[in-house]
């Protein structure tokens, strides 16, 4: 059952962004288009750099 849902819900995210690569233009977060919420991991990649680099209030500022 897990694994369904799981192939399920990557083939939904596949689908999503050809939809809108198709059409030229970069696709929106799916999970910000279902719940109208910031992904969690938003600005995960940009506050990791800043820590890494030393800049831990400006990497808390990225991704809270």
């Amino acid at each position: 059952m897990l694994a369904a849902v799981g192939v399920l819900v990557g083939v939904t995210y596949v689908c999503w962004n050809v939809f809108w690569l198709v059409q030229g233009r970069v696709p929106p977060a799916l999970f910000r288009a279902i719940t109208g919420y910031p992904a969690p991991t938003t600005g995960g990649t940009r506050g990791l750099t800043l820590l890494l680099a030393g800049d831990w209030r400006e990497s808390l500022r990225a991704n809270r």
